[in-house]
């Protein structure tokens, strides 16, 4: 992990006033887009009821699976199951899988080993 004694260009230490001490405040003006700064987290973790109803990547946290796969785990947290409990759903469940892979052009799948990445490359 690469520390930094100073922050980059784009970003300043700025005394924010009153009681709130300093801040980073941008230094010039930014680009739509412009990342300003970005440092990997000291620590994350995803609370246990959320890693219940959804499967997220260990590394970034995006949901993992498909609509239908992440909307059927959180059912069968509470018992439930998108097939026996709402079938009727299944057919759209399925529509929103096929757009959100012509979307995001690409497709992840739902997994129960322990340790699960995404396809973003994690």
């Amino acid at each position: 992990m690469e520390v930094h004694s100073e922050p980059p260009p784009a970003v300043q230490v700025t005394a924010l006033g009153g009681d709130r001490g300093n801040g980073l405040v941008a230094a010039q003006c930014l680009e739509v887009g412009q990342v300003a700064w970005r440092e990997a987290p000291m620590a994350a973790i995803q609370h246990r009821y959320s890693e219940l109803v959804c499967r997220s990547c260990r590394y970034c946290f995006r949901a993992i699976g498909s609509y239908s796969e992440r909307l059927d785990r959180a059912l069968r947290a509470h018992g439930k199951s998108l097939a026996t409990h709402f079938p009727e759903g299944q057919a759209l469940a399925a529509e929103i899988d096929a757009a959100e892979v012509a979307y995001l052009g690409r497709e992840d799948k739902d997994s129960d080993r322990f340790t699960v990445q995404c396809s973003y490359g994690c």
